[in-house]
């Protein structure tokens, strides 16, 4: 489609003003902030594809046959403008927190601020830098527009086009955006615009600012981003034309309001979002009224909300507590709700392509979660400005178990925040509990493996591998992600894989004349703690038998054999073991290598052992041969493994899902990175899936492929991810795998990996896995974790909670899904299963694009999981995600309604 609008023929204003007062512009000395970009605002974005204009004037918009990048994202309210419109289920932050990508056609961003006496309020202006065009109004009357043309309602307009040196250098290469300089002078555009004093109202006033997109030449059509190693050719869109940079509303004198650019005196709290990330410099906006903390869930769910505290002073003795939750006679009782503080902890990528922080200076992100409130929380001082920001900040995090059998409904109830010397605050509790009902997590179908790292422990917290203590670090962990239904274990019997283990869990006892016996003392342990703190039975063993460092050079793959002599260098290939003497003390050395004879009697009576030992734990049927990577093991190798445990299969991490092993023994569970199509309307643009070809030519309907249904056990690996990640990433993560064509969920991701390895400064420079010679340059990344350490043990990160309740959604999938697929909802109840397959697919559009940052170059502009969807992220957290979640859960109740619970 072509849209048809020449340029010449718009009437473009530089400036529109509506009945503007002659007013003395106020000097910045004397000026008072009103509303300023730091400051808080509500925000809402539309996505549209960029618009390419062609030299004869005529527009079109970029697109690339892909329906969740392609589409027009919902527009705002039409009301939008107006201060009786509610905002609250709007992205907050400052207002460089927008998302900035050439998608954004329309950055509506509404700031507000309190009038006591609108006849004392001095001169107002509005100052603003943007790209693109620019429309402001006050409490919903227009003040002015510039480079947008007169009369004309944003949504359906198109901002004055740039000039060609803004896009293109010249020798005609793409200019680097910079946000200093003269690339900066092109790009960026300013309006100021004094406020008729008459649009003011006593009480609750919003400035409204629109930011409308400019048009891309078609010149960069041809042209590819720069350093970007032949990875994308994307076109040189690089910098965006619809874009905030600066945003202030001054008032000549403080007479007659009151400014919301600061953190109040006293206790705050406001309302929060779980999706959103919170940093020490927060503060609430103080025109708005704190609101009920509401949550919805099935039965037996689980959800999370959150409320902030701030304060200007340090918080001590800060506490929450929480009433029983009511609803007509029924009750959720006080002690199934239960509070995590957040504090320091974690980071988050920021918007792209620019180095303009959102924040007046430094901020952390608050992403770690303590069960035991600090006795203080103290007031950080992070900016230059310290009488606007400084403060404790403590984001209260709320978890509600509903029970299996909770009759629906909605629970009413109270929580109520102390701290010493400052008045309580009270804040209404209610959870609508759906009559649908989530499985244990020992149920899920869901698969997902959080991998535990002892070493990882024993590093951070400097403590003897096996004591007491490292037990009870590890026990700590797996009571923390329970929740989740991880349930893979990893036993090497060998050290120095590429799990980062120093010794072999199975520790080896040298008895002379090449005969070993073994110690699974610690094996033993490890299992007894994971089955209790896990709340269940692992489903899945992996005895670690095989490593990189074992192979021979004609079975490495060509990456990797010139690299294996070094690997080799401190073992000669033999396995590296762990043994122990009489005395208790450890110390690694080899055994023969696998191709001497004598190997296979060991090795057989060492498989025999640990099988016992399972079985006698009702674990007989849950242990499979770990694990080989990218790095095939021999033939000899594996042929060695199937006589000496004819019926095990074995276990793949890796970039391409391995079936079988040389042809010879099957795999029983990948973990793979490139092995599906996944359900994003991306299947023209991959190879490599696991049997088949995944180009194609012609289109299909973005909609689930069921790999839940397949009856392998084959894993997502998400490699590429980093500790940046929006939390949005986590909550999706599981639902991206279970709607693929292979993968049943989620596995070689990190429960305690985080990197604990430090330099004689120490900075954290490593991860445990990285420490040894022996499985260097395998590309065994796994850089994901889900908690973090504290100075008394290891805590959640906010990544957990998302994690969590994206299984939930995964399960109402899946159920939904099931009885589509499996149990003929189709003809036992035609509109219930139209509806559901309508709001499946809705569910695969916004996520795709929650997902996506939306930028040109680098991996490519589809590239979801690649990079911190941080555009996305923010796009995400004004369209009513929990209410999407109800929604599902709705469904999933109607189904079981209408079917029986089924599975």
């Amino acid at each position: 489609m072509i849209v048809r609008l020449l340029m010449t023929a718009i009437a473009l204003t530089s400036l529109s003003v509506a009945s503007l007062p002659a007013a003395a512009q106020p000097s910045d000395a004397a000026a008072t902030l009103v509303l300023d970009t730091p400051g808080v605002w509500r925000m809402y974005h539309t996505f549209e594809p960029p618009i390419i204009q062609a030299k004869n004037g005529d527009l079109e918009p970029l697109q690339f046959n892909v329906t969740w990048l392609d589409w027009e994202t919902p527009a705002p309210p039409a009301d939008w403008t107006s201060p009786e419109m509610n905002d609250r289920t709007w992205m907050r932050g400052p207002a460089r927190r927008c998302a900035r990508t050439p998608y954004l056609s329309r950055l509506c961003l509404r700031g507000k601020f309190e009038v006591t006496d609108p006849a004392a309020v001095g001169d107002l202006t509005v100052s603003l830098e943007y790209h693109g065009g620019a429309v402001v109004t006050m409490n919903g009357k227009e003040v002015g527009r510039s480079h947008l043309p007169a009369g004309k309602k944003p949504a359906e307009a198109m901002a004055q086009a740039y000039p060609a040196e803004a896009f293109l250098d010249t020798k005609g290469e793409p200019v680097i955006p910079s946000s200093r300089g003269q690339t900066a002078e092109l790009h960026a555009r300013t309006l100021s615009l004094p406020v008729p004093r008459n649009l003011l109202r006593k009480g609750i006033n919003v400035l409204a600012i629109e930011i409308v997109r400019a048009p891309y030449p078609a010149a960069l059509l041809d042209k590819h981003p720069r350093d970007v190693g032949g990875i994308s050719k994307d076109p040189a869109l690089m910098w965006n034309t619809c874009e905030i940079r600066k945003a202030v509303l001054s008032a000549s004198k403080p007479d007659g309001l009151v400014p919301n650019t600061a953190r109040p005196a006293g206790v705050q709290v406001w309302n929060g979002d779980t999706l959103a990330g919170d940093t020490d410099v927060d503060y609430g906006d103080r025109t708005e009224p704190l609101e009920p903390i509401a949550l919805t869930c099935p039965r037996n769910g689980a959800p999370y909300g959150k409320v902030v505290i701030g304060s200007d002073k340090p918080l001590k003795g800060l506490k929450a507590v929480a009433s029983d939750l009511k609803a007509d006679g029924a009750v959720i009782p006080s002690n199934r709700v239960s509070f995590m503080y957040a504090v320091p902890g974690g980071s988050e990528s920021l918007p792209s392509n620019d180095a303009l922080s959102p924040y007046p200076d430094r901020a952390a992100f608050l992403n770690a979660l303590v069960r035991k409130p600090l006795d203080e929380f103290p007031v950080v001082v992070r900016t230059r400005a310290p009488s606007r920001v400084n403060g404790a900040v403590v984001p209260l995090w709320v978890h509600v178990r509903a029970p299996k059998d909770a009759r629906p409904g909605v629970y009413k109830g109270t929580v109520t925040i102390t701290a010493a010397e400052e008045p309580a605050v009270t804040v209404p509790l209610h959870v609508t509990v759906l009559p649908w009902t989530l499985p244990d997590p020992q149920d899920f179908r869901t698969w997902v493996e959080l991998i535990q790292s002892p070493d990882t422990l024993a590093v951070e917290y400097n403590v003897p591998l096996w004591s007491d203590r490292h037990f009870e670090l590890i026990a700590r962990s797996f009571d923390l992600v329970k929740d989740t239904g991880t349930r893979s274990l990893y036993i090497p019997a060998i050290a120095h894989t590429n799990l980062g283990n120093t010794e072999s869990m199975i520790r080896w006892i040298d008895k002379g004349n090449g005969k070993y016996d073994w110690d699974f003392t610690i094996m033993d342990r490890y299992l007894d703690t994971a089955e209790e703190h896990l709340g269940g039975k692992p489903k899945l063993i992996v005895l670690q038998v095989w490593e990189v460092y074992m192979n021979t050079p004609e079975s490495t793959g060509r990456r990797f054999g010139e690299i294996l002599q070094e690997n080799q260098k401190n073992t000669g290939g033999a396995p590296l073991v762990t043994f122990v003497n009489a005395s208790g003390k450890t110390e690694n050395g080899v055994v023969p290598k696998l191709s001497d004879p004598a190997s296979k009697a060991i090795w057989k009576e060492l498989m025999a052992k640990v099988r016992s030992r399972l079985k006698a734990r009702g674990l007989e049927k849950t242990i499979q041969l770990g694990m080989f990577t990218d790095s095939v093991p021999n033939k000899e190798d594996t042929k060695f493994f199937q006589e000496v445990a004819p019926d095990l299969p074995w276990v793949q991490h890796g970039h391409n899902a391995f079936l079988d092993v040389n042809g010879m023994v099957p795999t029983g569970y990948t973990a793979t990175w490139w092995s599906a199509r996944f359900a994003d309307d991306l299947v023209n643009r991959r190879s490599g899936a696991v049997g088949k070809t995944t180009y194609r030519d012609h289109e299909t309907k973005m909609t689930s492929l069921f790999a839940w249904n397949r009856p392998r056990q084959d894993a997502y690996y998400p490699r590429m991810t980093n500790e940046q990640f929006p939390v949005s990433y986590w909550r999706f993560l599981c639902e991206t795998a279970v709607t693929s064509d292979f993968y049943c969920g989620i596995g070689r991701v990190g429960l305690d990996y985080w990197p604990c390895v430090k330099n004689a400064q120490g900075r954290r420079v490593g991860w445990v896995n990285e420490r040894f010679v022996e499985v260097a340059g395998y590309l065994h990344k796994l850089h994901s974790y889900m908690l973090e350490p504290q100075a008394d043990g290891q805590v959640a990160m906010t990544r957990l909670p998302a994690l969590e309740e994206g299984i939930h959604e995964c399960e109402a999938r899946i159920y939904i899904e099931d009885a589509l697929v499996n149990r003929q909802l189709d003809k036992k109840a035609p509109e219930l299963a139209k509806r559901c397959r309508e709001a499946l697919d809705e569910r695969l559009k916004y996520m795709w694009t929650a997902l996506n940052n939306m930028q040109f170059g680098g991996w490519g502009v589809t590239a979801w999981r690649f990079q911190a969807g941080v555009s996305g992220h923010a796009w995400l957290l004004g369209t009513e995600p929990h209410k999407r979640s109800a929604e599902l859960f709705a469904l999933a109740g109607e189904v079981e309604q209408k079917l029986g619970r089924g599975h």
